[in-house]
């Protein structure tokens, strides 16, 4: 496999079972009264316990924990998608609206991300280069694009 050529899912439809993840996620909320009684606050230790959980994974070079704990980031990710949709207040979103966020965040931020792009969609590349940065360093870019500025309350405490 190669960066060029994305793997075939086994049933030749890259995605399937993402979206099976989210049909499970709709019955659960449904039928299931944990998960019926949570929010995105009472979900909130479980998205960071799995990303840590996730990292500890790919430092210890354990690919096959790693897929295992990106499933779980998954499931928090299309958990909290899930009850964002449920909103009535005119503040909901669903997955399709993350997906089309971050789709639109990484042509934005990454030109070849676009089937379109071309050398002269590439402006900010050299200019980065000239100033040390790598044009794949994309906390360089999201500095960039946010106006970010490090602080403390980036520091998070691994136990």
């Amino acid at each position: 496999m190669t960066a060029d050529k994305a793997p075939a899912s086994p049933d030749g439809v890259a995605g399937a079972q993402v979206l099976e993840l989210v049909a499970v996620m709709d019955r659960l909320r449904r039928e299931c009264p944990w998960d019926r009684r949570q929010t995105h606050s009472s979900l909130a230790p479980y998205l960071l316990e799995e990303c840590y959980e996730a990292l500890d994974a790919l430092e210890r070079g354990d690919l096959a924990a790693l897929r295992e704990e990106l499933g779980d980031v998954l499931l928090q990710v299309v958990f909290h998608a899930r009850l964002a949709a449920e909103r009535t207040d005119g503040t909901g979103w669903t997955i399709d609206d993350v997906a089309d966020g971050i789709v639109a965040k990484l042509i934005r931020r990454t030109p070849a991300a676009s089937r379109a792009a071309t050398e002269k969609d590439l402006p900010g590349i050299p200019a980065m280069k000239l100033k040390g940065l790598s044009d794949h360093s994309f906390g360089n870019s999201k500095m960039r694009f946010k106006n970010w500025k490090l602080s403390a309350s980036c520091v998070l405490v691994r136990w």
